[in-house]
């Protein structure tokens, strides 16, 4: 009789942690907020040249127009922060900042500086962002927005 009070004891301790796992795993904020969000996480992560953290914001079915996809954008960031030891990244803006709290995809233009050594470079870069299926903790589904095509970055990176 104790072994099963042990046992549904530590069935619930269970399930009220995955209860909190669950309810962590949903995003949080509105559609523009979790975008910025996942800026701020690209625009730190090239501060300090960690490029699988930056890479994360792509999408798998990355394109643009240069004809660059996920591998290809995946290697030119690599190489670009093996080369380039002090990384500065100032988002000046980025618009729109109303975006539908039901939308599944957007479009944003993000106004921003990169310093670096040896140069320094300011554009602007249109990002098409959509939100995709994600696992959070292995076994909650969820969704994170993602970009799957840029355009504006010409001439970054070009010492």
């Amino acid at each position: 009789m104790r072994r099963a009070a042990v046992l549904v004891g530590l069935l619930v301790v269970l399930v009220g942690v995955l209860a909190v796992l669950a309810w962590r795993a949903q995003p949080r904020g509105t559609p523009y907020e979790q975008i910025t969000g996942q800026i701020l996480l690209a625009k730190s992560a090239v501060e300090r040249r960690d490029a699988s953290t930056a890479l994360h914001v792509l999408s798998g079915d990355y394109k643009d127009d240069n004809g660059f996809t996920t591998p290809a954008i995946a290697q030119l960031v690599r190489s670009w922060l093996r080369d380039h030891k002090n990384v500065e990244v100032i988002i000046n803006s980025v618009s729109p900042r109303e975006i539908p709290a039901d939308a599944k995809s957007a479009t944003l233009t993000t106004n921003v500086t990169v310093r670096y050594d040896g140069g320094q470079w300011s554009g602007t870069i249109t990002t098409e962002w959509q939100k995709e299926p994600v696992r959070r903790y292995l076994f909650f589904p969820g969704e994170e927005w993602r970009v799957r095509r840029a355009s504006g970055y010409a001439g970054l990176g070009t010492d």
